[in-house]
């Protein structure tokens, strides 16, 4: 069964699980429109992923869910367990050096990996699946990582297939096992989660009628207004269309149907025949109406808040912070605990876990948001969770020369038994009642 970018089959001896075709430039089979005087046949039909960025909803949320995912930091890190500090630090040494610089900076020569985890987002939601290569050295030790081109699994020996592309080499394909692959799937699945379908399967209907309303448009805008036409036969049989033949009336029927379509401002109408304009199909569709539904569902497809797709309406002043706040919740955080634990079973395993782990760091996400940052750095100040010098080397901001490594607590609150002043003056607690009164009192 082929779906979009891959060819799924559960016959194992007969040709791979997953195969991505070859990335095509856009052709007019991927994206056509059929006219005709039926109207239903003007539909465009969105069929590969290149014509799907056509409609521009779905390129703005596809954009901003991959890029938002890359601004996150992938940190291989190491469980403190000194001091009874029980928290995870970046790991030190060699290999955690290495690991981190291929996480963060660069996973392969050709790649930085902001936009490494960007395509890899892309890939995951356009072919249904993001496949990466663990290449290792003569070690064992991780050497880089690779985005592949194409991938195939064999369910029987879980092998994978695998082509990317190697600088000074081009296109190269491998055997590996399951072990050195991260396999990021989509949501859904239909071989039991060894696979993952594109997001384009389910949302090319939305797409399509989104695009179709883009053609409209254009169509309408290139020829100042399209009109239908009512062409009616009289009561009396001998008078107007009624003395023509069939064939005579339909050649003048096809004749304005011709002219209409060259966009025409005056056309030539037979003397027998009294046309009615019954529609102005531009006007009276309301297009601008029927892109509130495109764009809402299309946001659905990709789990984003509208307003992030540039929909304002019934906007308040706060839906722009609670819709990004929503976004990452509800999609981002989902995203990010599917790699981690990839690469948590693949890169660690079960005798090293939970002492190292990878996680990813999303301080990026608030760098741009000054309100939030302080709101958050004042409330881990205030709770203890982090000393002054922690919260300035956030801010990129040198260490105080004294006291600011010492952890701070708000005394705002305390046990109510503990409280000596109220409104009233004294409050004398139980042991204060037990005491012999002085000559003072």
């Amino acid at each position: 069964m082929k779906i979009l970018g891959f060819n799924i089959t559960r016959e194992a001896k007969v040709a791979p699980a997953i195969v991505r075709e070859a990335a095509a430039p856009a052709t007019k089979s991927d994206c056509k429109q059929e006219r005709g005087g039926n109207f239903a046949s003007n539909a465009v039909s969105i069929y590969g992923q290149h014509n799907a960025l056509t409609v521009s909803a779905w390129y703005c949320g596809l954009a901003m869910k991959a890029n938002t995912f890359g601004q996150l930091i992938l940190e291989y890190q190491k469980k403190n367990t000194t001091n009874h500090g029980w928290n995870y630090q970046i790991y030190d040494g060699k290999f955690g050096r290495d690991m981190n610089f291929l996480t963060q900076v660069r996973p392969n020569p050709l790649m930085n990996a902001k936009w490494f985890w960007t395509q890899a987002a892309i890939q995951r939601e356009v072919y249904g699946n993001a496949v990466i290569y663990i290449e290792r050295d003569n070690y064992g030790e991780v050497k880089a990582l690779w985005l592949c081109t194409s991938a195939a699994l064999n369910i029987a020996t879980m092998d994978y297939t695998i082509t990317y592309n190697m600088p000074g080499v081009g296109p190269t394909s491998l055997i590996v096992p399951s072990e050195n692959i991260i396999h990021w799937r989509n949501t859904y699945s239909n071989d039991g989660g060894l696979t993952g379908i594109s997001t384009l399967t389910y949302a090319r209907q939305a797409l399509s009628l989104a695009a179709t309303n883009d053609a409209q448009a254009l169509e309408t805008s290139a020829k100042g207004g399209k009109y239908k036409i009512l062409i009616k036969e009289e009561a009396d049989s001998n008078f107007g269309l009624n003395v023509l033949n069939k064939d005579q009336r339909e050649s003048a029927r096809d004749s304005l149907q011709e002219q209409m379509d060259k966009g025409l401002d005056v056309v030539e109408v037979n003397s027998m025949m009294d046309p009615k304009i019954i529609s102005q199909t531009a006007q009276e569709m309301s297009l601008i109406e029927n892109r509130k539904w495109d764009v809402p569902t299309i946001a659905r497809f990709l789990n984003m808040p509208l307003v992030l797709l540039m929909d304002y309406t019934n906007n308040t002043y706060k839906a722009p912070e609670q819709a990004m706040l929503a976004f990452l919740q509800n999609t981002i955080a989902p995203m990010k605990s599917d790699v981690e634990m990839e690469f948590n079973s693949k890169l660690v395993g079960k005798e090293a876990f939970p002492t190292l782990r990878f996680h990813f760091n999303d301080k990026n996400l608030m760098s741009l948001d000054p309100k939030g940052r302080m709101e958050i750095a004042k409330m881990q100040l205030e709770c203890g969770i982090k000393c002054v010098d922690e919260l300035r080397a956030e801010f990129d901001l040198p260490a105080l020369p004294k006291d600011g490594d010492i952890h701070l607590v708000s005394t705002n609150l305390q046990r109510l038994d503990d409280i000596k002043v109220g409104s009233g003056g004294t409050i004398k607690t139980d042991d204060d009642k037990k005491k012999p009164a002085s000559n003072e009192d």
